[in-house]
């Protein structure tokens, strides 16, 4: 037995866990760590916020590390997040997502993902694009990159609308025109795969 742990929890009147406390006892003298979460939530038990927080030993106390953010449609979908690492030294990072639905079925129709670090001031700007079909399958995702072009996946169905294959562009091709290149991982490389099934 080289380690013990007791975790406290800690609930609202509503029933939802606000507080997750771990502390660890390490043998042989090693001493002792902790670790703490904390959560919040709007009228509609939806979570709102999680803190994941660090632990300084030498102060004997908690910090703020990652907090997650997130906001809810009326529908009760999640539109947007916010996530927000500071670690008190070069390197602290900030990132959004907004997500976009199909109004028929609730589907993601687009991701657009925002992040930046202190040791960088510009952002980057990550997007998706997906296309469904009649039958709500996934059948296009189309992506950018700091409003560049970087790739696309085609997905493909049997008539039991059962997944296929998936055949991507090459990153920086107009789509349709070549299979997915890899980049570096492998100059040479193209994927296109077939998933058979048996009834």
């Amino acid at each position: 037995l080289w380690r013990t742990s007791t975790d406290s929890y800690t609930y609202d009147k509503r029933g939802n866990l606000v507080e997750v406390v771990s502390e660890f006892d390490y043998m042989n003298n090693m001493g002792t760590s902790k670790t703490k979460q904390t959560y919040a939530y709007n009228s509609r038990n939806q979570m709102t916020e999680e803190v994941i927080y660090g632990y300084k030993h030498n102060k004997k106390e908690f910090f703020p590390n990652i907090t997650n953010k997130m906001e809810y449609d009326k529908k009760g979908r999640v539109v947007h997040t916010t996530t927000i690492q500071t670690t008190g030294i070069a390197g602290d990072y900030t990132s959004e997502c907004f997500i976009e639905y199909t109004e028929q079925n609730g589907q993601v129709v687009r991701e657009q993902r925002k992040s930046n670090s202190s040791r960088d001031e510009n952002w980057t700007v990550e997007v998706i694009n997906r296309a469904y079909d009649t039958y709500g399958n996934l059948v296009r995702e189309d992506r950018e990159k700091n409003d560049t072009y970087s790739g696309s996946t085609n997905y493909y169905y049997d008539l039991a609308t059962k997944a296929e294959n998936v055949q991507g562009v090459g990153w920086y091709d107009k789509p349709g025109m070549s299979l997915l290149n890899w980049g570096l991982l492998c100059d040479a490389c193209n994927s296109k795969y077939r998933v058979t099934r048996i009834n």
